[in-house]
């Protein structure tokens, strides 16, 4: 499922043994990617960092997919428990919302409902949407699309090889915490940090942050990856230069200069 259009799309493209992703051109015409993120929290992957931001390189946000439908105990990671039946009820009502045109006066009438019933629905059950840690899907693909950025020639064919690279640099100097990353409360972390391995960069990102980066599954995966891999670096092992010096990324661990607070749906977890 996708949130805030209709799924049709999100389903073709993710069905009957496939992903497929619809990418902006000039993405794969680059040699280089250089991305500027911030530095904050995500309802859906635990933080938007340097992976989080090849969201980015998609032309058709309905192909991508967000979470699945309903309870693990039904196979879907939406929410973690649905006592009363209420949230597959709302997830039923989003989603024939989203199939009514917006420009039409129904179509907005039946938005602005669907968000008072949201809010209403928090009340009892604050995890909707994909919106915590048990989200198994958002970070499957987010590593699909940075994979798809290194990996994909010009013509969108995968190749063995890496086509282009990639740096980042994180912009902290005001960092957001709580619920990001689209209503997130401003931190004053006074932080700039540049790398061109990007799960090493968001490694140490969770870290600045407080947080526990084996707990983020987005970040705990992106060292997995046997097919098309995205780095060969072994996070605890690696030194970085921390305001002219070299310290070692255990440093951060035992030393974390910040503690922002999670997104509501991972309190308690990472």
């Amino acid at each position: 499922r996708v949130m805030n259009y209709a799924p049709d799309r999100t389903i073709r493209s993710h069905s009957s043994g496939k992903h497929e992703y619809i990418v902006n051109r000039e993405i794969l015409e680059s040699d280089i990617i250089f991305s500027i993120p911030k530095l904050k929290t995500h309802e859906k992957v635990g933080i938007s960092c340097a992976l989080k931001g090849f969201v980015g390189i998609v032309g058709h946000k309905d192909s991508l997919p967000h979470h699945r439908y309903g309870t693990p105990k039904m196979g879907g990671d939406e929410y973690p428990v649905d006592r009363l039946g209420l949230l597959r009820l709302t997830s039923a009502v989003h989603e024939r919302v989203q199939k009514i045109p917006p420009e039409t006066s129904m179509g907005s009438l039946a938005r602005v409902a669907y968000r008072i019933l949201k809010r209403v629905i928090r009340i009892p059950s604050p995890i909707i949407e994909g919106a915590w840690w048990g989200n198994d899907t958002a970070w499957r693909m987010v590593l699909d699309l940075v994979r798809i950025a290194t990996y994909a020639s010009e013509t969108g064919e995968m190749q063995n090889q890496p086509c282009r690279k990639h740096l980042a640099m994180i912009d902290g100097i005001y960092g957001g915490e709580g619920e990001g990353p689209a209503y997130p409360t401003a931190v004053r972390s006074g932080v700039l940090l540049f790398g061109s391995d990007l799960p090493m960069v968001d490694t140490l990102s969770a870290l600045l942050m407080g947080f526990t980066p084996e707990k983020i599954p987005l970040v705990r995966e992106a060292f997995c990856l046997t097919q098309y891999p995205i780095t060969n670096l072994n996070p605890m092992e690696e030194r970085v230069i921390f305001n002219s010096q070299i310290v070692s990324v255990q440093h951060f661990r035992e030393n974390p200069p910040y503690r922002f607070k999670s997104n509501e749906g991972w309190k308690g977890r990472i």
